[in-house]
């Protein structure tokens, strides 16, 4: 089932919140909060894509994993 379409307003401060399936801590400390104002249409999810896949660079390099 695809995911619902966030909605993004441009201008508008979002607070973010990063969770794991079962509301589980995604990263190997602290939940991540983060306030963004996007600019552009959708630019929070791109950003937060981004995010995503620099970080499981890092953490598959430190704590060499793989996956």
């Amino acid at each position: 089932m695809a995911r619902l379409i966030r909605v993004s307003p441009i201008d508008i401060p979002q607070h973010i919140i990063h969770r794991g399936n079962n509301r589980q801590v995604c990263f190997g400390n602290e939940v991540v909060h983060l306030l963004c104002t996007p600019q552009k249409e959708g630019a929070i999810s791109r950003m937060m894509q981004s995010v995503g896949r620099m970080y499981v660079r890092y953490y598959n390099r430190n704590y060499r994993r793989s996956g």
